[in-house]
């Protein structure tokens, strides 16, 4: 796929954005993102302690976990990549609208 000029620079300043370690602030930025986002949102993390830091940070979304039976309904939601990627191999989850 080509890239204009300024998508180049658009994702190479994503990345860097996004290349911080943990204090970085990347949570509350694409929290801010979510949230500004005029669709639904699903966001995948890799731990259990970022799916709860990232509810905090975004108070009218909701979790989906292991223990869950059905995906919430809410405009946000935030889940573990695992558990979604178990959920769609095992044909047990429907993230579409």
């Amino acid at each position: 796929m080509q890239l204009y000029e300024h998508q180049k620079k658009f994702t190479e300043n994503i990345l860097k954005a996004l290349d911080n370690n943990s204090g970085g602030g990347k949570t509350v930025v694409f929290s801010n993102i979510a949230k500004n986002f005029k669709g639904r949102v699903l966001i995948l993390v890799d731990s259990d302690e970022l799916v709860v830091q990232t509810a905090t940070t975004i108070k009218d979304a909701s979790t989906f976990q292991a223990k869950n039976k059905t995906m919430p309904h809410e405009r946000v939601v935030i889940a573990m990549s695992d558990t979604i990627a178990s959920r769609l191999k095992k044909g047990s989850c429907d993230i579409s609208d």
